[in-house]
């Protein structure tokens, strides 16, 4: 149906052309479709233009973007190689960390190996320092142990003599069953005193030193037996059990 419309259209073109070339003025009518026909055509290369210039400018806008997009690849491109090259330094350096923490971890290792074989040189040290310096308190406290026994023996003899007996006798290191006694006392008028020495004296000592004096007494069924006990040290609650039990305190 455009088509007919066109080919009515340009055929009536033509017939009014024709007129005007015979000097024929052409009737209200034949003019307005004249210019409906000239304005068709201006609108129409109107539009071509423009329809042109739009294409030369996408064309152009095309080409720019080419020319973006392959400036983005180059820089993608670079960037790629760029991070290729941070990776295999960060790679080199996790590598380097991991064998600087293997190399330190080993002497961590070897540190700790030579602290405790350090600490166990030493501790057999304290140990066997500990054990000489308690063997020489050991036998420091022995010797004076047995000095203060030789001193308090021979004062209490002194004192015994003082009182008006007459000792004739001193034996030293008795053995009983209940272990050994200090000193057995021999009087001429047959006492014997079954001497304890302490140091410091306590309740327990004179507990014991009553039950030697008891199994002493069966070796001297003609003697008094007197349980006694001395030190450096007797306070007056230990002094006062000790009379209660019939022990005798110098």
């Amino acid at each position: 149906m455009e088509e007919t419309i066109k080919e009515w259209l340009n055929s009536k073109v033509s017939n009014i052309s024709e007129k005007i070339k015979q000097g024929k003025e052409p009737d209200w009518y034949e003019t307005n479709l004249l210019l409906y026909f000239l304005m068709e055509n201006d609108v129409k290369r109107t539009i071509n233009e423009g329809i042109s210039k739009l294409e030369g400018r996408i064309d152009s806008v095309e080409k720019k973007v080419e020319a973006v997009d392959n400036k983005v690849d180059v820089v993608k491109n670079e960037l790629e190689k760029k991070i290729e090259e941070v990776n295999k330094k960060v790679e080199a350096v996790d590598n380097k960390v991991d064998t600087t923490k293997q190399c330190l971890e080993k002497k961590i290792e070897a540190v700790d190996n030579k602290v405790d074989t350090i600490k166990q040189y030493l501790e057999k040290k304290i140990v066997e320092e500990d054990s000489s310096l308690e063997n020489e308190i050991n036998k420091v406290r022995s010797d004076m142990g047995i000095l203060a026994e030789e001193i308090l023996v021979d004062k209490t003899v002194e004192k015994l003599e003082k009182e008006g007996e007459k000792v004739i006798n001193v034996e030293r290191g008795v053995e009983t069953s209940l272990g050994e006694v200090d000193a057995l006392i021999f009087t001429e008028n047959k006492k014997v005193y079954v001497l304890e020495v302490k140091l410091k004296v306590d309740f327990n000592d004179v507990d014991v030193v009553k039950k030697k004096a008891e199994e002493i007494k069966r070796n001297y069924p003609d003697f008094q037996v007197i349980p006694a006990i001395t030190g450096g040290r007797i306070g007056r609650k230990i002094k006062n059990y000790a009379k209660g039990s019939d022990v005798t305190v110098l």
